[in-house]
């Protein structure tokens, strides 16, 4: 009996044991959770958000799908908010630069900057001596094109098919021949001659 008391106060003291370190556990993440920001964890939020917005230009030329350009804004501004609050947690602030960290690394490249580029180019040739036909397949892969940079979901392939079409239409540009020459330029030189005072005899009889 003795020792089935004795048994179960050992399973009773374990168990408490054990409760109290989950407890105690416990208590320690909430005062860590608790712990106002360092000034580290302050300049590294800071440093990834200089980064974060020095993307922006990036941006501009088109190498940055619009989805994932938002959610990249997005995390600055969820980031921004604590970095303005002078009460900011230490754990607050790390959830920041592991959202903000999240976004940057989840950027989707296109080629968008290249094709922006190349439309610019072909935008500045001018319709000069080229075939009607030619030239109105470049207006048409400028158009597609186009069309290709104003989705902000396009994907990679799509801007590199208009990124070749486009080329190609450049390149294909076909000039008009030039017009044969006069017949009359074949002739022996004294025969234009002739030809001319001919022409000029019958403009003065006329007037």
């Amino acid at each position: 009996m003795k020792r089935m008391i004795s048994f179960v106060l050992t399973l009773v003291l374990v168990f408490a044991v054990a409760f109290g370190a989950k407890v105690f556990a416990r208590e320690e993440a909430r005062e860590a959770a608790d712990e106002p920001a360092t000034v580290d964890d302050i300049a590294t939020l800071s440093e990834l958000l200089t980064y974060a917005r020095a993307k922006e230009k990036i941006y501009e030329y088109g190498e940055y799908t619009d989805a994932s350009w938002d959610a990249l804004q997005a995390a600055i501004t969820y980031a921004q908010t604590v970095l303005d609050d002078p009460n900011a947690t230490h754990a607050q602030v790390w959830e920041r630069i592991n959202v903000l960290l999240s976004a940057s690394n989840g950027l989707v490249n296109t080629i968008k900057g290249g094709l922006l580029a190349l439309i610019a180019q072909a935008r500045a040739v001018e319709k000069g001596n080229y075939t009607d036909a030619s030239w109105s397949a470049l207006q048409a892969a400028i158009a597609a094109a186009q069309a290709v940079v104003d989705d902000g979901n396009a994907i990679q392939a799509q801007v590199s098919e208009r990124f070749t079409a486009l080329q190609s239409a450049i390149d294909g540009l076909v000039e008009n021949e030039d017009p044969p020459p006069p017949w009359w330029t074949d002739l022996p030189n004294w025969v234009q001659w002739i030809l001319r005072w001919l022409c000029f005899g019958w403009l003065w009889m006329r007037f």
